[in-house]
């Protein structure tokens, strides 16, 4: 997927999208959940960590 695909999808400028990926700019937690739809992934695949659906109970 292209920067402009992915700034459609998202609502932004492609140079935004460029600016996220460079660390300039932060990715919103909606903007994530948004990233991951549209990639087929989870969110925890995004950024590195666990696939998991549900949070442990902790107590």
């Amino acid at each position: 997927m292209g920067q402009e695909e992915l700034a459609s999808a998202l609502g932004v400028s492609q140079a935004e999208v460029s600016r996220k990926e460079n660390g300039i700019t932060s990715i919103d937690l909606e903007q994530l959940v948004i990233i991951a739809t549209v990639l087929k992934v989870s969110v925890g695949e995004l950024i590195g960590g666990p696939d998991q659906t549900t949070l442990p109970r902790t107590g």
